[in-house]
């Protein structure tokens, strides 16, 4: 199952990624320094609400793209916060993907045996 944990750490390294560049742009726009993280989930906001349905994948992408934040724009209170909802997001969705997988081959196992009946009846 390490293929879960891998998967994982790919969307939190692309939303890493993403919320570097984001906030970069936040910065180059000169939005005043108070009101730069609230622009930023502002804009988080939007852009997830355009990635695709997965409820998951995108939990742990936008926590993810929040910890790209720079430490020295947060609180410290703030970023404990921001760290814990993406430790638990990702967490999340490694859990998501073993059941997925487990129920995936709950399925395959009832659909074998009841071709095995099927051929035996035959």
């Amino acid at each position: 199952m390490p293929d879960f944990t891998i998967q994982a750490n790919r969307v939190a390294a692309d939303a890493h990624r993403a919320g570097e560049a984001l906030w970069s742009a936040i910065e180059a726009a000169d939005i005043p320094r108070a009101k730069r993280f609230r622009a930023f989930e502002y804009a988080l906001d939007a852009i997830c609400d355009e990635r695709p349905d997965e409820y998951y994948e995108n939990a742990l992408w936008a926590a993810a793209a929040t910890a790209a934040v720079p430490m020295a724009d947060l609180d410290g209170p703030t970023r404990a916060i921001i760290n814990r909802n993406a430790a638990n997001a990702w967490d999340a969705y490694v859990r998501f993907l073993e059941t997925e997988a487990l129920a995936e081959e709950a399925d395959y196992r009832r659909d074998l045996a009841r071709d095995e009946r099927l051929m035996g009846a035959a």
